[in-house]
């Protein structure tokens, strides 16, 4: 801003000093002359000053507006749209002169990793999947639309590539990459208005979810299942390990005595 007036203030200077050497040629020289000259001369600058100052000032201003719009729009972390812009976004398309296809990404191992991994090494795991989303997904609408979540809106030529080509990303080339385990869902427009194929696909995907859960709660219920039956196990031998002692050892005592006065421990073996 600076630089800016001091230009505007050498060009304004320069016009008026042209100005007022023309006007003394004309005139005759008094100190009222000269005074009034000196005077139109620092009202000419400080005129040009103000004026640029606040031109400037809106620029600056309707930049930093823009600026503000655009972090609104976007993820702090990962510098896609936010969950907000992109269905505003894809509410925008007109899905009946396109072939569409939305696709909802999920970091399902997200807690685990958080634990395992920490929140930084995290979040650098979510940069590299948004930068790859970017890097396969070019011509893509694409947002982090949520926590560990993803979004992604594309025009397609062919269903059967698209399956292909989301297996390839999303279950073996980003997974490889980052040690982030990815459950996705998607499904194409055929008609559908948008928020019809945005609900589609995240039902599609929670019962995805729902299914892992379910397997996950078997698993614990067998592991819980089992570590009782061990326990149940071992209090079964602990106890049956008890009598039998003390038989062996009354059957020890027998036979070191020849077996004599064994009759009056039958009751108590026998027990």
């Amino acid at each position: 801003m600076t630089d800016e007036i001091a230009k505007s203030l050498k060009l304004a200077l320069f016009i008026t000093l042209t100005y007022s050497l023309i006007r003394l040629l004309y005139l005759e020289l008094s100190g009222y002359t000269l005074l009034a000259t000196l005077s139109d001369l620092l009202s000419s600058l400080l005129v040009v000053v103000v004026v640029r100052y606040i031109r400037l000032s809106e620029k600056e201003k309707k930049s930093l507006r823009e600026k503000n719009n655009e972090l609104l729009k976007s993820d702090i972390l990962t510098g896609l749209l936010n969950y907000y812009e992109f269905r505003k976004s894809f509410y925008d398309l007109n899905m009946a002169d396109k072939r569409i296809c939305l696709v909802i990404v999920d970091c399902y191992n997200m807690k685990e990793l958080n634990v395992r991994r920490g929140h930084e090494q995290v979040d650098v795991s979510l940069k590299t999947i948004a930068d790859e989303l970017r890097y396969h997904f070019k011509d893509a609408e694409i947002a982090r639309y949520g926590g560990g979540e993803f979004a992604l809106a594309f025009e397609y030529e062919r269903d059967s590539h698209v399956a292909e080509r989301l297996e390839q990303i999303l279950c073996n080339e980003i997974p490889q990459l980052t040690s982030v385990d990815l459950l996705y869902a998607y499904s194409f427009a055929n008609g559908q208005s948008a928020q019809q194929i945005i609900n589609d696909v995240e039902e599609r995907l929670f019962l995805k979810k729902r299914e892992i859960w379910l397997k996950r709660e078997e698993h614990i219920f067998r592991a819980d299942k089992l570590k009782v039956i061990g326990e149940l196990a071992a209090g079964m031998a602990h106890e049956i390990r008890n009598p039998l002692t003390t038989v062996k050892g009354f059957l020890q005592m027998a036979e070191k005595n020849q077996f004599n006065g064994i009759e009056k421990y039958y009751g108590l073996m026998m027990d």
